[in-house]
């Protein structure tokens, strides 16, 4: 039990006031002596946890920070990852420059895999070049002695899908595989961008075993070697008869703030010349929102709104479960979206 009282005496005191000498008479005849230095306490200011959009308390970690990015994978990199209504409509695809002709394996594209020496394995792919060029496409090791069993593919300006049946087996008689072989592309012999998409890699009259992964660039460059910067993804959608301007609609969920101006600024066009509306707004009932009419070409553009969370009929509107939306079941065409920003 916590004694009613205690005897305590002060032994010393230094004259700044920071040190102190303490005996403490803990039980009749015992006494305890501590040294006592004191610190300066600093003082947090409180913070309001289960406050997600209070835009007046500046110092609590969950408020928005103006002009900080709301949205995520806007540029759609990792494919359809935090977007609605994306999960079939992403197109990616691998792209890359070559400015000068040099060493053919000086612009690479490969991904590791595991290989069975003296195996025949289904090669496939999608490409093409902005110019009739040459690529080299195959099997190979992934590290020294670089052993490989390749094709020399020939590009044209349209897509083409190539398939070879190719066997771990150099042109010398030497087999190959192991853990760390590869699928590979090179393609700095010549001059000229170069697009490849939809790779596959399966057995031989196999079971038809998929043995890539992310063979589509769906996920961009992940599973890939060298092609963190050169993948091309967008929302490509192709309306294909006029009803209600929501039944196609592509959004992202985020939390917006009512009374609140954005800029929201995105890269669109059209199979033809038709409209969309891009705005934000409630992701329930009563979906309020603030939008824009947006008139796309048969070109890329880029823009941009400032656009406040009140409705036209002057309700403020915004929560956690808002969104940045885009609304296209309006008019018939194709329609293509990329580079979405909510600040």
């Amino acid at each position: 039990a916590a004694p009613e009282s205690i005897t305590y005496s002060i032994l010393t005191l230094t004259a700044d006031g920071m040190n102190l000498t303490v005996t403490v008479e803990t039980a009749p005849g015992v006494w305890w002596t501590f040294n006592l230095a004191k610190t300066t306490a600093v003082v947090t200011d409180p913070v309001d946890p289960v406050d997600p959009v209070d835009p007046v308390d500046p110092v609590d970690p969950v408020d928005p920070v103006t002009g900080s990015e709301l949205v995520v994978n806007g540029d759609f990199q990792a494919g359809s990852t935090s977007w609605l209504n994306a999960d079939t409509a992403i197109t990616s695809y691998y792209a890359v420059d070559v400015a000068s002709a040099g060493d053919v394996w000086s612009v690479n594209l490969s991904q590791v895999m595991t290989l069975t020496p003296a195996t025949s394995y289904d090669v496939s792919f999608k490409a093409k070049g902005s110019v009739a060029r040459d690529m080299v496409a195959g099997l190979g090791l992934n590290a020294a002695p670089y052993s490989a069993a390749t094709e020399t593919v020939s590009l044209t300006t349209e897509w083409t899908t190539f398939t070879y049946t190719i066997t771990t087996t150099t042109a010398d008689g030497v087999d190959f595989g192991d853990a760390n072989s590869r699928v590979l592309f090179d393609m700095g012999g010549a001059v000229g961008q170069v697009w490849i998409d939809d790779v596959s890699v399966k057995l031989t009259g196999g079971d038809g075993a998929e043995l890539l992964t992310n063979g589509d660039f769906q996920a961009g460059p992940a599973s890939w070697l060298n092609a963190d910067t050169a993948i091309t993804s967008y929302f490509a959608v192709d309306v294909t008869s006029a009803g209600e301007v929501y039944s196609v609609n592509l959004s992202q969920v985020m939390t917006l703030t009512p009374a609140t101006s954005y800029e929201v600024s995105f890269k669109a066009k059209g199979s033809v010349a038709r409209d969309m509306v891009a705005g934000l707004g409630l992701n329930a009932a009563p979906y309020s929102a603030a939008t824009e009419t947006v008139s796309l070409t048969t070109e890329w553009q880029t823009f941009t709104y400032t656009i406040t969370t009140t409705t036209a009929d002057g309700v403020d509107f915004g929560d956690a479960n808002s969104r940045v939306l885009f609304d296209m079941g309006g008019a018939v065409g194709q329609v293509w979206i990329d580079d979405v920003s909510v600040k």
